[in-house]
């Protein structure tokens, strides 16, 4: 698996960057004592995740070329980044604030301690924020960590921000090369939780997944997620980006990304009262394709799930809507493959290996 990820990300672009432009900054919804707001998200370009560097990163994730591709940043540009995209805000209300940068904003390999420190002491003098969001890997958080944050941010609530994805150990390892397996991650995020608020990610349709499977896993994800008494969350529905394996897939006909109907069918199964959010597919860069149904509803459907439903947590509208093109992904639900999960990653890898994939990962879809 890492080799062929390794494979996959040297087929990507070089990086090119302005010095002192952060990735991106945009305004979602966000909670406030239960309250919905709006928050701004600020992704910092750093250079890279160190997973995709040790490990080969996440099979989903095509953040990489986006970031500088291991070139130094300075603390000063770290801290110009931050101050230009907060500076577009100026005057709005948005009280909670998430930092990101397409890996985890706690490993000083990322970001080294006096840029994140210049960064948090711009974020605490930021009178209309109450909450700021890191989002990390959760090896990279700790109690010391933690206290060191909170003497920089003026008294403000902290969230830590990591993604779970599957509480499955097959997906999580042989699917998603996350780096963990459930119990791990238990682990982590309950000694973090001692001490600070947790976000969960889970992520909806891993590769070499059916449609069922999917559903089936992001329920019990979830429930999973549940029982580490998180914050909040954040289903992510995959998308398509660029430059990783599950966009090689796509191409060849062995991956299809997950139905807006299998969004609802997740949060439905999952419980009245689990106020779970459902990531917009705001990625960076840009996904090349996102969840859909026909195209007479995906415009609708997806509007209802990310902004009606985010904001009220209420799925009635949903319940209540129709399309012909529901009976088309109720067959897709029932299609099976009788492989086991192994076999069916070994046959995919054997075919980017055979670069059979990895020609095509240029092309637009």
């Amino acid at each position: 698996m890492k080799h062929v990820l390794a494979v996959i990300r040297r087929r990507g672009p070089k990086a090119h960057f302005e010095p002192g432009r952060a990735l991106s900054s945009d305004i979602r919804i966000g909670y406030l004592q239960g309250r919905p707001v709006e928050r701004l998200v600020i992704t910092l370009r750093s250079p890279g995740c160190a997973w995709v560097l040790k490990g080969g990163g996440c099979t989903m994730c095509g953040h990489y070329p986006g970031t500088t591709q291991g070139m130094a940043i300075s603390s000063e540009d770290f801290t110009a980044q931050f101050r230009r995209e907060a500076e577009r805000y100026r005057g709005r209300d948005l009280p909670i604030l998430c930092l990101y940068n397409s890996g985890s904003v706690l490993n000083e390999e990322e970001i080294p301690e006096e840029a994140l420190s210049g960064i948090l002491s711009e974020a605490a003098r930021m009178d209309g924020v109450r909450k700021v969001v890191l989002e990390s890997r959760p090896e990279y958080c700790s109690e010391e960590k933690i206290n060191w944050i909170r003497k920089r941010i003026g008294g403000k609530e902290l969230e830590i921000a990591m993604g779970l994805e599957s509480c499955n150990d097959q997906v999580l390892s042989l699917t998603l090369n996350k780096g963990f397996v459930s119990e791990e991650f238990r682990r982590m995020a309950g000694k973090i939780r001692q001490y600070v608020g947790i976000r969960i990610y889970v992520l909806l349709k891993g590769p070499f997944l059916t449609e069922r499977e999917a559903i089936e896993d992001a329920v019990a994800s979830i429930r999973f997620a549940r029982t580490l008494s998180p914050s909040e969350i954040h289903l992510e529905p995959a998308t398509l980006q660029k430059h990783t394996l599950v966009h090689a897939l796509h191409r060849a006909g062995l991956y299809g990304l997950p139905w807006l109907w299998s969004i609802y069918e997740v949060l439905s199964r999952a419980g009245a009262g689990n106020r779970v959010y459902v990531s917009p597919f705001n990625h960076m860069p840009r996904p090349v394709r996102i969840p859909e149904n026909c195209p007479d509803c995906s415009v609708q459907v997806r509007d209802l799930l990310t902004r009606h439903y985010n904001t009220t947590f209420d799925l009635l509208p949903m319940e209540r809507f129709h399309c012909a093109c529901l009976e088309r992904w109720q067959e897709a639900v029932l299609e099976e493959d009788p492989r086991p999960l192994p076999l069916r990653v070994m046959h995919g890898l054997r075919a980017v290996r055979d670069g059979l994939l990895c020609s095509a990962l240029e092309e637009e879809p």
